[in-house]
């Protein structure tokens, strides 16, 4: 048991490093990043998105860390890392994934952009053979 508690606290540590090296990155070339492309997930939906996903990620691996200082119980301790751990995956499933009516509608617009495009080449085939 302490080594898996071990691991999730190194795992913690090096997520918390990995979060705000990605901040840090994000408000040094923020133009990089192109929100509104909604493909990519909710995360991506706006800048605030953004941030708050992973301000709210880089919180819950920070109590992870750092919640040794505080229980004194080593079970606890790895039993409320653990708990963390699922909840970050579970919130970074959820930030990743793209509504299917979304998904549907982008579908339906190229359909229909396939139709608008077939329509203009049928229609400007006898002009151009003539």
């Amino acid at each position: 048991m302490e080594i898996f508690n071990k691991l999730l606290l190194i795992f913690c540590l090096f997520m918390i490093f990995l979060y705000c090296h990605e901040l840090i990155e994000y408000f040094y070339e923020s133009e990089q990043y192109r929100f509104g492309t909604e493909i990519a997930g909710w995360r991506y939906y706006s800048k605030y998105h953004y941030i708050g996903s992973l301000i709210f990620e880089l919180l819950l691996f920070s109590i992870g860390a750092f919640a040794g200082m505080v229980i004194k119980n080593r079970y606890k301790i790895t039993l409320l890392r653990f708990i963390l751990l699922l909840l970050v995956i579970f919130m970074y499933l959820i930030s990743c994934w793209i509504p299917d009516d979304y998904i549907g509608s982008k579908i339906e617009s190229l359909l229909r952009a396939r139709e608008v495009m077939e329509l203009l080449v049928s229609t400007s085939a006898p002009e151009e053979a003539q």
